[in-house]
Order: C-alpha cells, then sequence, then structure tokens
C-alpha cells in the first residue's frame, strides 16, 4: 500500500480536496430555516443518493433535518446579531452602543439635573434676637421686601448675621464672584447641623419631584458649583444684587439646590489594586454629581478625591488635572445610568485603600422644566450656633422666581453614535473649524446646534486698542494669583552715585549737592524710613509712639472750617467736651506739655483719621499741606490754621501721626557735612523726626568716634533721641561716609557713601509677566501728572494675623496699592519679568506715599519666605522661591526637621538666624552661614550653604497652595503709539442652547406675543455653560461666544415684512376638509422648517418648501401660493429669504395664516400682471381671469 493511499485512508478528515469538496458544496448564502433546510436536502441528495433516500414528511430523518435547519438559522441570527453590535452604525443594544463608545474614549452623557437658585423669601429664628429698635422678633416670619414691616431690611440682618460665622458678616463675604454678569457673595452660616443637604419634596405641575438644597460655591469660570458632600462644611447661602431694587427677582438671598436625591455607597479596600473599578447598580444617576471620598470610621471625609475625564492612554496626560494630584478617579456610563468608578493603576495616579464612601445623585433628568413660582415658601431649617456658641434653629422659605429648564435627558442611543465617532476626530482638542463645530457637542448636552466662524481680523480700525501682552503699545490689566511681597535691603546703586571725588572746596560743595542730594531722595531710603527706621524708633520709644491712644489726654479730634460737616481745612481740638473752640491745641512748635505728639505734626506729616479710636470702621490717611499759628484756632479766623490734601469729617480722630521725612538738607546742615569733608573725616548722617531744640525734623552729623558701621539700625546711643552717648556705638546713621586717601600723587582722595534702604520686591512666579520701562510714561488728562503702573493686593486676602490659621475667613480692610518704581535687575543684568521693585503708593505724587505703612497690613515681620540658588544653562546663579526650609522659633524646634531650618526666636542658644540640617535623630549640625552683607540690616540672612546651594530668606508673603496671594496689575502704555497687527484667530462660536430652543418653542406653544419672546442668552452665559472648554483650544485662537437667534416666519409674530398667507387650491375630488387640509399644510411647514434640516445663515427658497409640500398632499391640492401680508410687497417678496449667519428659520405659520380659494386671480395673490404658473401637482391650477397667479 502506497504511502499516500495509506495516509488518505487514515487521515481521510485532513485531505484537502475532501475539505475543498466539501465547502465547494455548501450553500453559505442559506441562512434561513427554508433555504438551509433546502441546502442540506440537496447536500444529501447529491453526496449520499444511495445511503438517504426517505425523504417523507413524517421521516425520522427528515425530522432531524428540519431541527438542524431551525439551529442554523437561530445560530446564523445570533451570529449576524453580534456582529452587527460590533460596528456604531448597526448597533441597537445599548450596551453594545456604551462598549463601543468606550473603544473610542468617549464617555457618554447621562442626564443632567434641573439645577438653580432659590430665593430665600423669609426668615425665622428660634434665638432671642432684637432689632435696633429693640422690637422682639425671636419666632417671627422675616419676610423679604416686607411692604408692611418697614423694619424688615434691619431684622433680616439682625438674623442672617447671628447666624453667620463672626468672621463672616454681611458685607465681608467668605468667597465673591460674577455670575451672569451679577455680582455674587457667599455667607457662610455657623452650622452645627451634621447634614450634607437638605431634602425637599415638592410637587411641580403634578409631578412630584425631589429638590436638594445643597452647599454651594461659586467657580472661578463663573458659574455655581455644588461643593463635595461634607457634614463638616457650613451651610451657606448667596447674596445677589443686580442693582434693580429689592423687588428684583435676582437681588437677595438665595440657595443653591440640584434636582434628584443625593445617595451613597461605602466600599472597603484592604489593599491597593491597580485599575480597580467599582460598580453603583443603581439607575438614573446624573452626569454631573458623583463624588468619591475617603472617609474615616464616623464617616467623615479624610480625602477628597478628583474626578478626570479618563485615566488611560494620552487623556491622562491631558487630563484637566495636569497630574497635579494623584487622588483621581473617572467615571463610566452604563445601562440605565448606572457608573462605575475606575481608579487609577498606582502609576499615573494612587490605587484606592482603605474606607471610601462614593456620594450619587439620582435624577429624572428628563428636560422638565421648573417654572417660576411653582415652588413658594418651602421650609429647611438649619441648627446654628450663634456667637455665645448657643444652639437656635433658623428656618427659611425658599421660592422659585425664575423657569428653571437646563435639565437635560440622558443621550440618546443615535446621539451617541453621532458623537463618539466624531469625538474620536477630534482627539480632545480644538485645531481646525471641524474640530470647533463638533467638539463642543461631546462636551456637553446643553446645545442643539452650533457653528463656528473663523473672524480674523475683520475690519480692525489702527485707533481702536488692541491686544498687546507686552504692554508696549496697550495698557494692561490682568489678575493673578500667585503673588508674593518681600522686603530686600539688597539693592544696588551705581558707583557713580555713590562716589564724590575731592578736589577742592568747590568739589566738596558739588558732592553735597549732586551726590548726597540725590541719596536722600532714593525711594529705597524712603522705604526704609517708614519702615525699619520706624521699628527701630517704635523699639526704643515704646510701640505705639507714633500713635495717639484713648486717654482723655491724647483723644484728639478734627474740626473742619469753614463747612460744618467735612472740610481739607481746619484745626484739631481733644476731649471732645461740647466747646470746640476752648479744646483747640496747638501743634507744630508749640503743642502743650500734655499732647506733646502733638509737636509731630508738620508740613509733609502723614495723620492716619479714624471714626472711632475703639471701633475703628472708617480709615483715612490725609497729607499735611501748611500749618498757620501753629495750628491754633483764631477768633476771626473762618477757613481753618491746617489744611490737609483730603477733606476730613467732623469728629473724625486723629490716631496715627508720622512725622515727615524731609528729603533736603538746610545750609546749617550742609556747612555741617561740608567741615567733616574738608577734616578728611569718617562720618554717619543721621535723621531726626523732631529735634527737641528745634522743635523741628533735621539731619544731624555722627563723628566718627561714635559711628559703628555693622550693627542693626537703632538710637539707643544717640541723644538726639534720648539715648546714651558711647564710642563707637551710634548706629542711627542713614549715610555713611567713608573718607578714601589718594593713592598716589596723582590721583585725589575721594568720598565713598553707603545708605540704609529697603527695596519691596513683588512677584508673580507663574501667572504675570510685568513690563516697566521709565521713559515709557503718560499723563493724565485730568491731573497733567504722570500715570504710575501698580498692583492692587486684592481685599480678598486674608489678613496677615491669621494666615496660620486655615480656618479663619478674616480678610484685609481694603485693597493695598502699590506702586511700580523699577524693573528687577539681576546681578549679570537681566531684566526679570516676574519682579518689579514696588512702593507704597503715592497717587498725587506729593512725595510722600498715600499710606505710609500699608506693607504692615500684609506683611509680618516675623515670617520669612525663603530662595535657593541655582545655575541657569548660561552659568549665571539666580535663586528662586523653594519650600524646602521650614522657619522654626527654637532649636529643639529644628531638631525635628528633616530638612533644613531657620531658627528665628530661640531664647536660650546663640543659634538664632541659623541654618540648621535637622533629622529624627536630632540636630546633624548647623549649616556654614554667610557673612551678613546688607549693613546691618535684619530683614535679610544671606542665611547658609548647604553643598553648592545657598540659601537666602526675606521677611515676606508667598502664595502657597493653601493660601494664595490676589492681585491686578495695571499697566498704562503710551497712547500715541499704535500698530495695525493681525489676530492669528479671532473663534466666534454661535450657539443655540437646548434651554433657549426649548423657551422658543414653548413661547409659540403657549401662544405668547412677540413683547413676551425669550430673550437670548448672553455671552457670559454660554461662556459659563463651557467651563472646560477653553482648555481645549490651542494658544493661537481666541474664542468669543454669541447666541444664536430665529428668524420668525410667516406668522402674526414674524417681522411685517416677513409675515404672510398660504393660499391653496384643492385637487377636484379631494379627501380631506378644509381644516385638514390647513392642519397638514401647517404642519409639513413647521417639519420643513425643523432646526436638524437648516444651518445658520442658509437661504430659504419657496420653491423648495412648495415641493415639499406637494409631495405631502400630492392627491389633496392642485396649487399652494405663498403672498405677503405686508402691504408695500408684491407677489414673489417672499419666494428667497436670507438669514443671517447668526440666525436660524423658525415659522410661526397657524391655521390662520392658511386660505383655502378655488382659483388662483391676479386679485388674491396681489399681483398687477398676468402670471404664468405652473403646478407641481397632477392637474395644475386653475383660475378665473386666466391666471394660475405664479403658484405653485
Amino acid at each position: 500500500m502506497s504511502q499516500i493511499q495509506r495516509q488518505d485512508n487514515l487521515f481521510s478528515a485532513e485531505d484537502w480536496k475532501t475539505i475543498y469538496r466539501t465547502f465547494s458544496q455548501a450553500n453559505f448564502t442559506a441562512y434561513d430555516y427554508d433555504s438551509i433546510r433546502d441546502s442540506m436536502l440537496s447536500y444529501i441528495q447529491t453526496n449520499y443518493p444511495e445511503d438517504f433516500n426517505d425523504y417523507i414528511q413524517s421521516s425520522e430523518f427528515v425530522a432531524i433535518i428540519d431541527l438542524l435547519a431551525y439551529l442554523g438559522q437561530s445560530l446564523a441570527f445570533r451570529t449576524d446579531l453580534n456582529a452587527r453590535e460590533n460596528f456604531f452604525d448597526t448597533a441597537e443594544r445599548r450596551e453594545s452602543i456604551l462598549r463601543l463608545a468606550k473603544l473610542v474614549n468617549y464617555q457618554p452623557k447621562r442626564n443632567v439635573p434641573a439645577r438653580g437658585l432659590m430665593k430665600i423669601t423669609r426668615v425665622r429664628t428660634t434665638e432671642p434676637l432684637t432689632d435696633s429698635n429693640s422690637t422682639e422678633i425671636a419666632n417671627t416670619d422675616i419676610n423679604w421686601n416686607d411692604p408692611n414691616n418697614a423694619e424688615w431690611y434691619d431684622q433680616w440682618l439682625t438674623v442672617c448675621n447671628s447666624a453667620f460665622q463672626s468672621a463672616n458678616q454681611f458685607g465681608n463675604p467668605v468667597k465673591n464672584g460674577t455670575v451672569s454678569t451679577i455680582p455674587a457673595e457667599i455667607y457662610n452660616i455657623n452650622s452645627a447641623d451634621a447634614t450634607v443637604i437638605k431634602n425637599l419634596s415638592e410637587v411641580v405641575d403634578g409631578v412630584n419631584t425631589s429638590l436638594d438644597v445643597v452647599k454651594a460655591d461659586i467657580n472661578t469660570a463663573g458659574y455655581f458649583e455644588e461643593m463635595s458632600p461634607d457634614r463638616n462644611m457650613p451651610y451657606n447661602m448667596i447674596y445677589r444684587n443686580d442693582s434693580q431694587g429689592f423687588a428684583s427677582p435676582n437681588t437677595g438671598f438665595f440657595m443653591y439646590f440640584k434636582e434628584g436625591q443625593l445617595k451613597y455607597e461605602d466600599r472597603s479596600f484592604a489593599q491597593p489594586v491597580p485599575n480597580r473599578t467599582v460598580d453603583i447598580d443603581e439607575n438614573d444617576i446624573n452626569d454631573t454629581d458623583v463624588f468619591v471620598q475617603k472617609v474615616d470610621g464616623t464617616g467623615s471625609a479624610l480625602e477628597k478625591w478628583k474626578r478626570v475625564p479618563s485615566l488611560f492612554g494620552q487623556n491622562t496626560i491631558y487630563n484637566s488635572l495636569a497630574l497635579a494630584d494623584r487622588n483621581i478617579y473617572s467615571v463610566q456610563s452604563r445601562n440605565n445610568d448606572q457608573i462605575s468608578i475606575a481608579f487609577s493603576d498606582g502609576n499615573f495616579g494612587n490605587a484606592p485603600s482603605g474606607q471610601f464612601r462614593v456620594w450619587f445623585r439620582t435624577s429624572e433628568g428628563k428636560g422638565q422644566v421648573l417654572k417660576a413660582n411653582r415652588i413658594n415658601n418651602s421650609e429647611i431649617s438649619i441648627t446654628y450656633q450663634n456667637s455665645q456658641s448657643q444652639e437656635y434653629t433658623l428656618t427659611l422659605g425658599l421660592s422659585l422666581t425664575y423657569t428653571v429648564t437646563n435639565s437635560q435627558a440622558t443621550e440618546t442611543d443615535q446621539e451617541i453614535k453621532n458623537n463618539a465617532p466624531q469625538s474620536f476626530y477630534t482627539q480632545d482638542r480644538m485645531v481646525n473649524g471641524e474640530d470647533y463645530n463638533i467638539f463642543p457637542l461631546t462636551k456637553s448636552n446643553s446645545i442643539r446646534k452650533i457653528k463656528s466662524v473663523n473672524k480674523t481680523h475683520i475690519g480692525h480700525s489702527r485707533y481702536i486698542d488692541i491686544n498687546d501682552p507686552t504692554g508696549t503699545v496697550k495698557n494692561v490689566n490682568v489678575f493673578g494669583d500667585d503673588g508674593m511681597l518681600y522686603k530686600d535691603p539688597n539693592f544696588s546703586l551705581n558707583s557713580e552715585e555713590l562716589t564724590g571725588t575731592v578736589v577742592d572746596t568747590t568739589s566738596i560743595n558739588y558732592i553735597i549737592q549732586n551726590v548726597l542730594g540725590p541719596l536722600l531722595q532714593k525711594i529705597q531710603v524712603r522705604n526704609y524710613y517708614y519702615d525699619s527706621y520706624k521699628t527701630a524708633v517704635e523699639s526704643f520709644k515704646g510701640a505705639n509712639f507714633y500713635q495717639m491712644d484713648n486717654s482723655s489726654v491724647n483723644q484728639v479730634y478734627w474740626m473742619p472750617k469753614p463747612a460744618a460737616g467735612t472740610s481739607s481745612t481746619g484745626y484739631f481740638y481733644i476731649n471732645d467736651t461740647g466747646n470746640q473752640n476752648n479744646d483747640a491745641v496747638t501743634v507744630y512748635n508749640n503743642p502743650n506739655s500734655a499732647n506733646e505728639k502733638l509737636g509731630f505734626i508738620r508740613p509733609g506729616s502723614k495723620i492716619e483719621f479714624v471714626d472711632d479710636y475703639v471701633t475703628t470702621k472708617v480709615k483715612i490717611w490725609a497729607t499735611v499741606v501748611s500749618i498757620r499759628n501753629d495750628g491754633g484756632m483764631l477768633t476771626a479766623d473762618t477757613t481753618g490754621s491746617i489744611q490737609l490734601n483730603k477733606s476730613i469729617p467732623k469728629g473724625y480722630r486723629a490716631r496715627g501721626i508720622l512725622p515727615s521725612f524731609r528729603t533736603s538738607l538746610s545750609a546749617t546742615e550742609k556747612s555741617s557735612i561740608k567741615t567733616r569733608m574738608e577734616n578728611g573725616e569718617d562720618f554717619g548722617i543721621g535723621y531726626n523726626y523732631r529735634d527737641a531744640n528745634l522743635a523741628s525734623e533735621s539731619w544731624y552729623v555722627i563723628p566718627e568716634s561714635n559711628i559703628n558701621t555693622t550693627n542693626d539700625f537703632g538710637i539707643s546711643f544717640n541723644t538726639s533721641f534720648g539715648g546714651t552717648e558711647q564710642a563707637l556705638s551710634d548706629t542711627s546713621w542713614l549715610i555713611k561716609a567713608t573718607y578714601v586717601p589718594a593713592t598716589s600723587t596723582t590721583t585725589n582722595p575721594k568720598y565713598e557713601f553707603s545708605i540704609r534702604g529697603l527695596d519691596y520686591v513683588f512677584e508673580s512666579e507663574k501667572e504675570v509677566r510685568f513690563f516697566y520701562t521709565e521713559d515709557y510714561k503718560n499723563r493724565s488728562s485730568v491731573s497733567g501728572k504722570a500715570v504710575r503702573d501698580t498692583i492692587d493686593l486684592l481685599d480678598i486676602n486674608k489678613d496677615k494675623t491669621v494666615l496660620t490659621d486655615p480656618n479663619s475667613k478674616e480678610k484685609l480692610d481694603g485693597p493695598i496699592t502699590l506702586g511700580i518704581v523699577d524693573g528687577y535687575t539681576e546681578a549679570d543684568g537681566y531684566v526679570d519679568p516676574k519682579k518689579v521693585k514696588v512702593t507704597n503708593f503715592d497717587k498725587d505724587q506729593d512725595g510722600s506715599p498715600d499710606n505710609p505703612v500699608a506693607h504692615d497690613e500684609i506683611l509680618d515681620n516675623s515670617k520669612y519666605i525663603f530662595f535657593s540658588s541655582y545655575q541657569d544653562y548660561d552659568g549665571y546663579t539666580y535663586y528662586k522661591p523653594t519650600g524646602d526650609v521650614t522657619q522654626v522659633n527654637t532649636a529643639a524646634e529644628a531638631s525635628t526637621v528633616n530638612g533644613v531650618a531657620l531658627i528665628t526666636n530661640d531664647s536660650t542658644t546663640s543659634y538664632n538666624n541659623f541654618l540648621w540640617k535637622g533629622s529624627g535623630d536630632g540636630i546633624v549640625g548647623n549649616l556654614s552661614k554667610l557673612p551678613n552683607t546688607e549693613g546691618g540690616s535684619s530683614y535679610t540672612k544671606l542665611i547658609g550653604v548647604l553643598g553648592s546651594t545657598v540659601y537666602k530668606a526675606f521677611i515676606g508673603r508667598r502664595a502657597n497652595v493653601d493660601e494664595k496671594l490676589f492681585f491686578q496689575y495695571k499697566h498704562t502704555a503710551p497712547r500715541d503709539q499704535r500698530v495695525d497687527p493681525s489676530v492669528s484667530n479671532i473663534i466666534e462660536l454661535i450657539v443655540l442652547q437646548n434651554e433657549y430652543n426649548t423657551d422658543v418653542n414653548n413661547w409659540f406653544t403657549s401662544g405668547e406675543t412677540r413683547a413676551n419672546f425669550p430673550s437670548t442668552p448672553t455671552a457670559e452665559e454660554i461662556r459659563s455653560a463651557f467651563p472646560e472648554l477653553e482648555s481645549y483650544k490651542t494658544i493661537s485662537d481666541q474664542i468669543v461666544y454669541s447666541s444664536a437667534k430665529f428668524k420668525l416666519l410667516f406668522g402674526p409674530t414674524a417681522d411685517e415684512q416677513n409675515q404672510a398667507v398660504f393660499r391653496v387650491v384643492k385637487v377636484p375630488g379631494a379627501t380631506y376638509t378644509d381644516n385638514q387640509i390647513k392642519s397638514e399644510i401647517i404642519s409639513a411647514v413647521t417639519e420643513y422648517f425643523n432646526i436638524n434640516n437648516w444651518d445658520f445663515g442658509e437661504t430659504f427658497y419657496y420653491s423648495e418648501l412648495a415641493a415639499y409640500v406637494h409631495s405631502r398632499l400630492s392627491t389633496q391640492i392642485s396649487s399652494v401660493v405663498i403672498v405677503p401680508k405686508d402691504a408695500e410687497a408684491k407677489f414673489g417678496d417672499l419666494f428667497q429669504i436670507k438669514a443671517a449667519t447668526n440666525e436660524l428659520f423658525f415659522s410661526t405659520a397657524t391655521v390662520n395664516q392658511v386660505e383655502i380659494v378655488t382659483g388662483l386671480t391676479g386679485s388674491n395673490l396681489r399681483s398687477n400682471t398676468t402670471t404664468t404658473g405652473s403646478s407641481l401637482a397632477s392637474g395644475g391650477g386653475s383660475g378665473g381671469g386666466g391666471s394660475s397667479g405664479g403658484g405653485y
């Protein structure tokens, strides 16, 4: 037996000939029962004619064939069905569509709840309170804008302020912002309520509706949002004021609500498992309200994890957190709006371990409308603690004062099938025009239709300001929150400014006039005088040396004249006995002994006026301009003996008095300095705020025998201040003069000067870059003075006294304005755009700052910020902010720091201001300390070296993760320079929102008039609907938002020129009644103008509409024409209508705009000429006068 035959016999099933024959005879087109049965019978008859020949219906063999055919049909159907479920175009099951969407990283949108603000229309408290008229208001309903209660506002605020946190009284919100162009403020209730939400069950338009009143926040993008559920967070109220009065629905106190019911599930994870997924098998979970928290045994939140769009692939890199937080999760949609929580793999984010709580809200989310006034005076109660920590109950009555239409239904299967491939095409970014038309649809269910238009440089005029971020040719006004302000005495001056060569007497006079004189006027010296000089005097004389106090002899009041209420001229009086003339006091040269501090009041002095010494609410700084008669009141004087630069109200107190700083030398002072220089002596020059002998300020000379050039500034060894003279101990100099002898017969001796000064440096780490050029100055058209660049430290910043208290909400009394005086130049000449030198602002440019101690309101002299050295690519050494240094008080505390520490207040060791390297085992050792090169200044320490890194510490304040430093930078550029640039890309997004579309349809359905047509959303409202969209555009693009508009057609609410009547001729033998035909025509017109059929800016052609109407009623009408109602119009004027680029057509025609006529004539067509018509329906049109009217 041959090998081939043997193998054929043994392995016949593997014979390729057998396999080929089998497949060639199989009918692969047979899928249904009949074709499969016939195919099997045919195959058996062909291949086994002798083996099977019993084909009668009762045969068992045929029964088996029938069974196999049935099974084959079922398998074929299932195989085909499963294959269809693998493609978007053919998939039908929602589970399949969701899986396919996940493959392209698309997140199908679940339902979105109705959300908005309910106005608080009534308050009531159980606390025994009284209003300003001593009326008891406990357990009394106080209604907002109550016309029957004249004291309602006072009583309302009394109740609210008692419930609010003490640092959060009305007028001092914990947060504010602008939402939909209306200013909004948030006030925290000092709640003792351990709940996370308050639920209301309301019947709205016959439907049971669950509403959660939640704790609200203002997102930086300009919209209200719900805070992560936390029973330890207080409830809060939102105050809004649209400046339209108390009766306005947008003015008052509000609570934020969401439709639905908040629920949670707890899960315990013993070990961190990568890519863990948690299923939440609850239906109707909405798209916006899913929160994940790590909790303790009591359910209190330990960590609030952050939601990201995706955890995998490139989307991890492009997620909104930019990997700044590793505690992240994503939410995956499942069928019936169930969800799965997906955690990270432990590489791009943390894998969860411990006890976790998943909060979620189930909502109807069917696009329902909550109409205004459908909810009235629904009550919630909140337990709160008053200022004495006593618990009471606050009851709030809530009403819905406007219609809420922002609920959105779950994304349908068809919408997912349309949006998912488009989203994949855009790759999560907007670059080209197609991206801008598609991508926003994938980010929001609120868009009904969208169009993007590139409006690059259209009609730009060279006389209109353009946006120049460098500030060269355009004013700059920007905000930031990463500010940093610190004191830097390491300022540098050119050697030419500090050196004078002595040739003869004339040269000495030149040095005094042209070297010393300008040094006295340096901004750094003025900063020093109001800062460290003032601090040293207060250290020696007493902390309140420059302040009047509340004692009887130091109660100093302002009496304005001639105006009785407020004036910039007047005089001072003491004690306020009622006779101001008798209580008048002198100042300047002759203050009485009990009021010696009044001698500080001289021309140029700064006076801090307050409304009350104890409970200060108003503070005004003013400058003394002139004084007559030592400030005393003359009998015949009608204008007052003291003139200020500001008007001060009567009775305001003088609390702080800072003597003026004179920046020039008198003849006597110059003579004294000249004598020292002629003798070739080293000496110092100091400044006395009030010389006892002269009763005035003075500059004095410190002889070489007394001057100390190494220690910090002080006045304790100078007799002018009441100190004790001691050799080589006087450190009260502001300018130090060092004599340098001639080195040869060909050179001359010279004097080198050193000055004590101080720079204030403001820096923005990342957000803002500053532009300063001394040559670029602009002048005010009002004052004629130069307009200075400024930095405003906003009043939302924390007060310096509570920086270490994360729970305190105490803010600054008001914004602090700093004037920019110079750029910041590094030692290598590099001008750092992140930094500028600033000073307390001098708006009127009179030589003294408006508030000379403004820096003290923001900076704490005991707090340091730190910088570490690094070497740039060019080899130069620079310093950058660092968080690697910890400030501690004692060496014992330093020993617990695992890193670098600065000891600042250790009374038991000599280690103060040394930098240490600590560990858990104790102090390793102090770092080498660099020499102090700041002329004895205590405001900075070159604090040490660790390896190759040099550390510096400056007194200052820096924004950090927990506490921002908010600021506003204003730069003024010259207005006589213009350029004509082309902006790269200005993309206008024209958006039709579902909410607005629904409003318009409801308006039409309800038969409202044109006067009640819904207002189009503002650009700000549209922008707030897409809070994250800006992060997906390219950097060269600028997005502007505008709302779609509707062009109303045909009906009585349309513009007159677009109103029309449809005139219809029925065919003979039509079976529809006239009313049926009218209804069908309006139905066809409405369907024709469905917005799905139109894009923005298209042109309507009546011929197309007529063709569609005829296709719907081909057996009922012979002709239909459109006739304008406008008396000035003629037949055919409405055959073509063009929409604007942001318009869509909307037909407001009703059956009243359809007329049935027997024929088309010149009269009913309003045509003056005979028009040959045609009909798209069989039979044509007929009419008297031989005219078909040009209809269709």
